[in-house]
């Protein structure tokens, strides 16, 4: 075989490994300093170990961030890795217009992460499934 036809080979099973991991991955719920749910006990998870596909809970406050012509509706909560205390969490689906209505309440989400956090302007983002007002005005 080739030599490039061994590090195509090599390349596959990693994918097909990495496939097989996210398949398996256990349900989380990173809420300010969030839980990992499985054999009926719950650890503690932090934001950085959640992927694509994840089922998250997050409290926090609702607002715009970002620059016109790229902003987003995103949820701003308490995060003790982050240099400031603060992680956003962009907010899509079908909730996201009445969520835009609750710009500076503290709502609780649940939903799946369909995006890694891939640096400024970029934040994590949850298709939000639920939603509740958890601090009125």
């Amino acid at each position: 075989m080739s030599r490039r036809g061994r590090a195509l080979q090599r390349l596959l099973a990693a994918a097909l490994f990495g496939t097989a991991l996210m398949t398996l991955a256990p349900a989380v719920s990173p809420a300010l300093g969030g839980t990992e749910r499985g054999a009926g006990e719950e650890r503690p998870v932090a934001w950085e170990d959640v992927q694509v596909g994840d089922v998250v809970e997050a409290t926090g406050t609702v607002g715009m961030y970002g620059t016109e012509p790229h902003i987003y509706l995103a949820l701003e909560v308490e995060d003790a890795s982050m240099a400031d205390g603060l992680r956003l969490l962009q907010v899509a689906g079908e909730h996201e217009d009445a969520l835009a209505r609750l710009q500076g309440r503290k709502v609780t989400i649940t939903g799946t992460v369909e995006r890694l956090e891939m640096g400024p302007g970029f934040p994590l983002m949850v298709e939000v499934e639920t939603w509740q007002v958890t601090e009125e005005r």
